[in-house]
């Protein structure tokens, strides 16, 4: 009998020289060499701007999965002949994922006070019921259950799913400690376990890659990593470009190297280097006018507001145009011309509504026109549309227009509790 391969080892970054930073002593100096211009994985030439992933189906068409062999026809002799070079590999154990102490418990107490009176959903209803209609903390629960029950079989897709759901939904709860804390499990997403042993492709989803890179960086407050880990996922994006040769498929990862050069820039942004995030995603070519923006705001973030307006000479005439212009009013501290700014843009299809009203509340709010500002926000929850931004900005304006916040802000969460969003306690500020 073949013994089990055991599970990857944790991931320690402590004990890692490449990730260490040696101080050279004064006998140590070196004459510094300019930094020569090169090519990295992440340069690549024209793409088509980036589509939200789906949290129901993180494995996409184009994501690398395992290849099933075509089961031979039984040989009519007796005694069948074995496949030559064929050799046999053992099932991973994926238990080490499954272990119910890796999941945290998220008690009724995250939730305010209004959602408890309301009846939770049943335990038999389906995870993408529970995910459509805004049941978030059910959708992590039942994630977890699923996982950690050893009656239920799972294949290592169907497990790798159920994490990828489990840590967006705790993401969007705004309890990223929890998943950051929940995803060392995961333990080294490079692990030759997590690869498949005839092409040596990974097998763990690209949604689930991409999240956990960050969740790790979060786990371990190592944000050198991820942009290794990015870069290394860049690597593999670009092979998977010159394989496909073109067509829908190349287009899906080129759409891929664009969202990961973004996320470069945002680790830089993290690791403090604004100016440097600023300046690599100049760098990013494709991804449209999304990237154009994306790099002007950390133009704002640095400072720099002269570099940002720059930017604006690289989109044409339409939404984008107009919302880094209302923007970078905002930016200029023009309160009462950002209002203005942000009311130009109704109607425009491109330019989501919630987006659009959040803005115009936040300027409303700076130029002390608080009774205005809470109209547009309390607007939306009353058409239903909801989002954690916006709930978070209602429920300041309800700190300072009123010494009764508390019972404003429980009303609040009544109102979004009966439209069946999930939503924790912190995104009321309660």
């Amino acid at each position: 009998m073949s013994a089990t391969p055991p599970p990857p080892p944790p991931l320690d970054t402590a004990g890692k020289k490449g990730h260490v930073r040696n101080t050279p002593s004064i006998d140590e100096r070196r004459v510094a060499v300019p930094r020569r211009r090169t090519k990295g994985p992440l340069d690549f030439e024209e793409n088509p701007p980036p589509k939200p992933s789906d949290l129901l189906s993180p494995t996409s068409p184009t994501t690398t999965t395992t290849t099933t062999p075509t089961p031979v026809s039984p040989s009519p002799s007796p005694t069948p002949t074995p496949i030559p070079n064929t050799p046999l590999t053992p099932a991973k154990d994926h238990t080490f994922l499954r272990h119910p102490p890796l999941f945290h418990p998220l008690p009724p107490t995250l939730l305010p006070p209004p959602y408890h009176a309301l009846p939770a959903p049943p335990p038999t209803t389906p995870l993408p019921t529970l995910i459509t209609s805004g049941h978030l903390r059910s959708a992590a629960i039942s994630a977890a259950t699923t996982l950690a029950d050893p009656t239920i079989p799972l294949t290592p897709a169907e497990i790798y799913r159920l994490w990828y759901i489990r840590l967006a939904t705790l993401t969007l709860l705004s309890l990223t400690p929890t998943a950051a804390q929940e995803v060392r499990a995961l333990s080294d997403l490079n692990s030759s376990f997590y690869k498949d042993p005839v092409s040596g492709a990974c097998l763990l989803p690209w949604e689930l890659r991409v999240l956990a890179v960050r969740l790790q960086a979060v786990a371990y407050g190592d944000w050198r990593r991820a942009v290794a880990m990015y870069y290394e996922l860049g690597r593999e994006a670009r092979g998977a470009v010159v394989a496909a040769g073109g067509g829908e498929a190349a287009g899906v990862w080129r759409e891929r190297l664009v969202e990961l050069g973004v996320r470069v820039g945002s680790a830089l942004v993290e690791m403090g280097d604004v100016g440097g995030a600023a300046r690599h995603l100049v760098g990013v070519r494709g991804g449209g006018e999304g990237v154009v923006v994306a790099r002007a705001l950390l133009w704002v973030r640095a400072g720099n507001v002269d570099a940002a307006r720059g930017c604006l000479g690289e989109l044409g005439e339409g939404a984008a145009r107009g919302v880094l212009a209302a923007l970078l009013v905002m930016a200029d501290g023009r309160w009462g011309e950002a209002v203005e700014a942000w009311r130009g843009l109704e109607g425009v299809g491109a330019v989501g509504e919630v987006c659009r009203r959040c803005n115009e509340a936040v300027c409303l709010l700076y130029t002390g026109r608080l009774e205005e500002a809470r109209g547009v926000l309390e607007g939306l929850v009353d058409e239903g549309s909801v989002a954690a931004g916006g709930v978070f900005n209602l429920a300041t304006v309800y700190e300072l227009c009123s010494d009764a916040s508390r019972g404003l802000k429980m009303r609040l969460a009544e109102r979004v509790a009966g439209l069946g969003v999930e939503m924790v306690g912190a995104s009321f500020k309660m």
